[in-house]
């Protein structure tokens, strides 16, 4: 005699999906046109006018200014995703599933659980730790071209040649 197997209603084979809530594209379209905004708004009222400003300094002088603005660039790297990335990746070890509960969504997306989701989850975290160095790494490059570019036994445009 065979038992009746019980009917799984989720067998392993059937992926789950995660539908967006109602609001959720609504949310997603409004936070990226407040980004655009705001990265118009930082581009028009203090890079153009930093880089105007650069622009009437001696040589040298813009040399270390923009190699600073660079490397100050290549700060928010890490920043950005320590920020974006760190909270989803502990959501997801805590829940065990990729997306996280609660995540916004634009359409029917896959969930992952187990083993693919920590996976997931680890590589975001290793992006921001392998990003953490991306500042001292554009500053010893650019360090020696600033410091061959403008050598400090040069003569500035305060200085006459001899």
């Amino acid at each position: 005699m065979n038992p009746v197997p019980s009917p799984d209603p989720t067998p392993a084979s059937t992926p789950e999906f995660a539908e967006p809530a109602p609001g959720d594209r609504i949310k997603i379209a409004c936070s990226a046109a407040a980004l655009a905004i705001g990265l118009a708004l930082v581009h028009l009222m203090a890079v153009r006018p930093t880089l105007a400003w650069v622009r009437t300094l001696p040589g040298c002088e813009q040399a270390t200014w923009l190699s600073d603005l660079l490397v100050g660039a290549m700060t928010l790297l890490p920043l950005l995703g320590g920020v974006v990335f760190v909270p989803i990746a502990l959501r997801v070890f805590r829940h065990d599933r990729m997306p996280p509960p609660g995540t916004w969504l634009w359409q029917r997306t896959r969930v992952w659980r187990g083993r693919r989701a920590r996976w997931t989850a680890g590589a975001m975290i290793a992006w921001v730790a392998l990003a953490i160095p991306t500042p001292f790494f554009a500053w010893q490059v650019i360090a020696p071209l600033q410091s061959r570019a403008c050598p400090a036994d040069a003569p500035t445009q305060a200085q006459p040649a001899r």
